[in-house]
């Protein structure tokens, strides 16, 4: 069915087609752009941003402290992405302002601090209850905006953060206002063009699609569609690749019957007679750069 109400933010065409009726949520309409391929929810302006829609990433029985410990370990990759941009700083002789958007619990800080225990991480937090926390676990700044710092930076990172933003663009340029000439930014986000998309059979995929939609995420980028995004915008992509963190059990949980893992943890951990076979799996899922996540690192445009 085509719906001819409202522009695509990527490329501002108004043709789309219906793909989902349905997310996690409830009813609603998943739309996709038919000049650019970008896929977003319907009457995406119009969906209130300010509510908790909750996450399934942390165990409900897991104390703070778990929370934070079990979270960490599921972003050590994403964690060695961003160590790796603070250490180019560290050689060239700069001790880089670091900051965090959406730092939610702080399991980023806690895993960038097991690699380098004095680093100084600031953040953007707008989670009131996390963002006490922050202060009080961490010792951090924390601001609930992009302009709100006075520091100029040299890191910007989110994991899982981008995705959120209703106006991406804008966001972009606020980022831009209060960063240095040099800096780097790196973001961890869904890729909507993931193994389980292309592999999963009908029923199950069915399942995933619908698991997937969700009223906090307005948009579904891929590595085409992300960086269209990023064209005339005041940054441009260093690096974009796929990481796949969930497991080939977690994997098996969808093909077989259509189900998430509990949590992140049972979701990304496995057996040590597994690893082999998990490692195989996940080496052959980003190689055809079908990971579940985008890895991009941005510098600024000259």
């Amino acid at each position: 069915m085509k719906n001819n109400f409202e522009n695509c933010m990527i490329c501002g065409d108004s043709d789309h087609v219906e793909i989902a009726n349905r997310g996690r949520e409830g009813s609603y309409k998943v739309l996709k752009c038919l000049s650019c391929d970008f896929i977003f929810l319907g009457n995406y302006h119009n969906i209130d941003y300010s509510i908790n829609y909750g996450s399934l990433t942390l165990g409900s029985n897991w104390s703070q402290e778990e929370a934070v410990i079990k979270r960490s370990k599921s972003l050590i990759r994403f964690n060695m992405k961003v160590s790796g941009l603070i250490e180019i700083s560290l050689k060239q002789g700069i001790n880089p302002n670091i900051l965090e958007i959406g730092a939610g619990n702080g399991a980023s800080i806690y895993g960038l601090r097991e690699i380098n225990r004095d680093i100084k991480i600031d953040c953007i937090e707008l989670n009131k209850i996390d963002a006490k926390f922050l202060k009080e676990r961490f010792k951090v700044n924390v601001f609930d905006s992009f302009l709100s710092p006075k520091a100029k930076y040299d890191i910007v990172y989110g994991h899982h953060v981008f995705e959120h933003f209703i106006n991406p663009r804008e966001k972009l340029n606020e980022l831009a206002k209060i960063s240095n000439d040099d800096c780097k930014v790196y973001l961890s986000l869904p890729n909507f063009n993931d193994f389980y998309s292309n592999s999963l059979k009908k029923e199950q995929l069915s399942k995933y699609l619908e698991f997937n939609f969700h009223l906090a995420h307005p948009y579904y980028y891929t590595i085409e569609t992300f960086s269209r995004l990023l064209k005339d915008s005041m940054w441009k992509i260093e690096s974009i690749e796929t990481i796949q963190d969930y497991s080939i059990l977690n994997y098996f949980n969808w093909y077989i019957s259509g189900t998430r893992s509990k949590n992140i943890e049972e979701g990304t951990v496995v057996s040590e007679g597994l690893k082999e076979i998990n490692d195989n799996f996940i080496a052959m899922v980003e190689k055809k750069q079908m990971g579940n996540n985008l890895s991009v690192v941005l510098k600024k445009s000259k």
